[in-house]
């Protein structure tokens, strides 16, 4: 995140995940993590969300425990559901 103002100012940074082409009921995008950081006038800060196998998993009914969906997931940082600044994604499975 960079503060391209003239004062110093606070952000949440959110990280959601969404899950492409899901063969699971779940919402299109869960929020997993967030910090709220403060930023000098110009002032540059990386941000690092380490995720948990659990963060990317979902309850199944039918086993009784939590699973990893083999799917592409899709990583999304910003400071809203709405306001995503940069994304990456990953196939798991």
């Amino acid at each position: 995140m960079i503060n391209k103002g003239k004062l110093y100012g606070k952000e949440i940074v959110q990280g959601y995940i969404r899950v492409k082409e899901s063969n699971i009921e779940r919402p299109i995008k869960e929020l997993k993590k967030f910090e709220k950081i403060g930023l000098e006038p110009g002032e540059l800060k990386k941000i690092k969300f380490e995720l948990s196998e659990r963060d990317l998993s979902y309850w199944s009914e039918k086993d009784q425990c939590w699973k990893v969906e083999p799917a592409e997931y899709i990583f999304e940082v910003g400071s809203s559901a709405k306001e995503i600044k940069d994304s990456a994604s990953v196939w798991l499975g």
